[in-house]
């Protein structure tokens, strides 16, 4: 009889320490499950974070980079409703085109086109954010950007090279008299000159956030561009002369203004 109370007693005192081992970490969970959704209520980003973002345009089904300056951008929030926007690019282009005669002896038909650009860019700026709602974050900001790009061109049409600095040139030649002599150019196109450009945008946009550290949004601005032109200078070698001179059609500066949509659906996240 005493040893079947002793064991009933150890049956009993297991239980009831085993219950209580379970109760705690129930309790735990319920706690941690409380604070959980407490901060899943914080969809919008808090002092100290750091978001970055691509477009993606469903219309053409692509993905690029964030803005019209083809820039890599990073947001770092000092405040839940202050930004600081930073942006940078850089890309480099090198190219050749060759087309050979390789029947006969007409050296003439050979023509070689290489082409080298390099282009850096940055922007800083700031944004200030509105209340909104729990999803909605609306912002107004100001970015100012600088980019400068390079571009030379090296053609050689059978024995004659000509060298184009802070330019490009199309493969249509046409002939330039330069008052001693005459020389066989390429048109070039304005876009394919030299520059530094710098900017001022004002920036409107909003940020809507599907879930915590995930948003997604969209922006436009409107600025002002000041572009001055890289002086070209043309040489060329193999025919009667070698004389440095500048392109007739070069444009020193230009100013531009007025509103630009970024291209496509910004999609972000936080760090």
């Amino acid at each position: 009889m005493m040893k079947k109370t002793l064991i009933t007693m150890a049956v009993c005192l297991s239980a009831f320490f085993a219950n209580g081992q379970e109760s705690q970490p129930e309790q735990k969970t319920v706690r941690q499950k409380k604070t959980k959704t407490h901060n899943e209520d914080q969809l919008k980003a808090n002092r100290g974070a750091i978001s970055t973002e691509l477009n993606f345009n469903p219309f053409k089904g692509d993905l690029k980079l964030n803005n019209s300056l083809n820039q890599i951008k990073f947001r770092f929030f000092t405040k839940p409703d202050f930004a600081i926007r930073v942006g940078f690019n850089a890309s480099s282009v090198d190219s050749t085109f060759s087309s050979k005669n390789y029947y006969g002896t007409n050296t003439n038909a050979n023509y070689e086109s290489k082409r080298e650009s390099f282009t850096i860019g940055a922007n800083i700026g700031f944004e200030k954010h509105f209340k909104g709602t729990r999803r909605l974050s609306p912002f107004i900001g100001v970015d100012i950007s600088v980019t400068d790009r390079s571009a030379n061109q090296k053609i050689t049409s059978g024995q004659v090279v000509t060298e184009y600095k802070n330019s490009w040139a199309s493969p249509i030649p046409y002939t330039y008299y330069n008052g001693s002599s005459t020389q066989v150019l390429y048109s070039i196109n304005p876009s394919d000159y030299g520059y530094t450009r710098v900017g001022l945008h004002l920036i409107t946009g909003f940020d809507f956030y599907m879930a915590k550290n995930f948003f997604l949004g969209y922006e436009f601005n409107f600025g002002i561009n000041s572009t001055k032109y890289k002086d070209t200078e043309i040489t060329q070698t193999g025919n009667t002369s070698t004389t440095p001179i500048n392109d007739p059609v070069l444009k020193n500066k230009s100013l531009s203004f007025g509103p630009t949509l970024m291209n496509g659906i910004r999609i972000g996240y936080i760090f």
